[in-house]
């Protein structure tokens, strides 16, 4: 070999080199967006990030599974890109955003729904809202109000502020009236579902990777469509009390890859 075909040879191999340095370089420096929030929201945002990863290569996606209220601190901290969320912004957090100076937006992505449950071996079908309510507040005690067993019932809830769906059920089913005394709140559905299964208790789970998993584990009390117990969401004929699915950022600090996030996201819940 001689020295030019040698001198080309040494030069392909260094372009080749710097070539794969510089690819491994700029996936080694993806920019990182961080989503914090709700676990109900999980499945769906995971399912989002798996198919934006395909998609892009100079972007990546960190998500961390809390509550809606935690992961909307993270957002107003800067400790998140992203915050998601099964319920709209308090106002002590939009406070809170004006105090910093931040003109965090908020995007509705899907709504799921949120089915009202109880023990597999419950004699009750269905409930109409007014008679869910009576239970959640205290009013009703007893399962026999209702043709069931002479039993008492034990209220099951979420957080409030900090899950998405105990806000929800609280404005929705109950119109803002406090829980139950006496309520016990669980740290999560699936800690809800066990406890509906062995004892004689009514709670609720959202229409995701939960409930379709855990059919076998409880019952769900169908919500009755009366004139006087309208449904809260005609769209969702099976799941009237509706779960919302927010997406919050600050878009004074939004990159590309937040952006590109943002409208991949949005269509992949639309289909």
């Amino acid at each position: 070999m001689n020295r030019y075909r040698l001198t080309c040879l040494l030069a392909v191999l260094a372009f080749s080199f710097l070539c794969f340095y510089f690819v491994v370089e700029v996936q080694a420096q993806a920019r990182k967006i961080r989503i914090s929030g709700g676990s109900v929201l999980s499945d769906p945002i995971n399912e989002c990030v798996k198919g934006f990863r395909e998609k892009s290569k100079t972007c990546d996606v960190d998500v961390f599974v809390m509550t809606s209220g935690q992961g909307i601190s993270k957002l107003l901290e800067g400790e998140a890109e992203l915050a998601m969320a099964a319920r709209d912004m308090t106002a002590e957090e939009k406070a809170k955003a004006a105090e910093k100076g931040l003109a965090v937006t908020g995007r509705l992505l899907v709504t799921f729904g949120i089915a009202v449950i109880a023990n597999p071996m419950c004699p009750v079908n269905e409930l109409t809202l007014e008679e869910i309510r009576d239970i959640f507040t205290g009013s009703t005690t007893n399962w026999k109000a209702f043709g069931g067993q002479n039993e008492s019932i034990t209220v099951l809830t979420r957080s409030v502020p900090d899950t998405g769906s105990g806000v929800v059920f609280q404005d929705l089913v109950l119109k803002g009236a406090q829980y139950a005394s006496g309520h016990i709140v669980v740290k999560s559905f699936r800690e809800m579902v066990t406890a509906c299964r062995s004892t004689n208790a009514i709670g609720y789970v959202p229409t995701s990777s939960i409930y379709y998993s855990h059919r076998d584990y409880f019952k769900e009390i169908k919500v009755k469509k009366t004139v006087d117990s309208p449904a809260l969401d005609a769209k969702q004929a099976d799941f009237p009390i509706p779960l919302p699915f927010y997406l919050f950022w600050n878009p004074k600090a939004a990159d590309r890859c937040t952006s590109e996030f943002l409208d991949f996201c949005s269509g992949v819940m639309k289909k």
